[in-house]
């Protein structure tokens, strides 16, 4: 199951990351810097299954 909102959001985040971390002004990369992260783990935690938990067959 594909969903192509949990594929845009990480593409935003990503670039968002990538324009913080490349010589934006303080300002922007700071407000770029409260949401980022937390979007990654948000994204990640939506993305898990269970199934990850077991070492490979």
């Amino acid at each position: 199951m594909h969903d192509d909102k949990v594929t845009i959001a990480k593409a935003i985040g990503i670039l968002l990351m990538v324009a913080a971390h490349g010589g934006t002004p303080d300002g922007a990369s700071n407000f770029i810097a409260m949401f980022h992260m937390p979007l990654f783990f948000f994204l990640s935690g939506y993305c898990f299954k269970e199934k990850y938990l077991s070492p490979p067959q």
